[in-house]
């Protein structure tokens, strides 16, 4: 398998159950993750283990498509971890780990936040050419870390 992965981390000021509902509710994706424009299913409330629904995404290069997530480990308010094959017309399984870490009880750190660590893999097929606006896509951090400080100023603006 080819494997790429691309790691974002940010402090937020709030607690970690915080944290951990507003990123586990798909709904609050429409407006903060910069690709995301609309997402179908239950996806008002956090997603819980088993749970899935439909991302609707525009690609930076304009192409749109939709990805079929499932929720596959939830450890609220520490983990969340959700998967999805096929993703795009790509025979691909992309798989986004949230670890949300505070203070050692899992409250809020003394400094006052909570740090907030998104880990996406996306595997391919060993034989799977991989084009250059492709690579570029599954390597580049810049949307990811937009997506974390558009969290950030959601929740600290609140």
């Amino acid at each position: 398998m080819k494997t790429f992965r691309i790691l974002s981390e940010i402090d937020v000021m709030c607690s970690p159950q915080r944290l951990y509902e507003f990123v586990t509710t798909p709904d609050n994706w429409v407006g903060t993750h910069p690709v995301t424009k609309t997402v179908r299913g239950e996806t008002e409330n956090p997603a819980g283990l088993g749970m899935h629904w439909i991302e609707v995404i525009e690609a930076p290069s304009g192409r749109q498509f939709e990805a079929e997530w499932r929720v596959v480990r939830a450890d609220s308010p520490r983990l969340w971890e959700i998967q999805a094959d096929n993703f795009g017309g790509i025979p691909a399984t992309v798989t986004i780990t949230y670890l949300i870490e505070g203070g050692r009880d899992g409250s809020v750190t003394a400094a006052g936040s909570t740090h907030f660590q998104r880990d996406m893999v996306t595997s391919l097929p060993e034989d799977f050419q991989v084009s250059d606006v492709l690579r570029a896509a599954l390597t580049s951090r810049e949307s990811h870390d937009q997506y974390l400080r558009a969290i950030k100023e959601r929740i600290e603006g609140a």
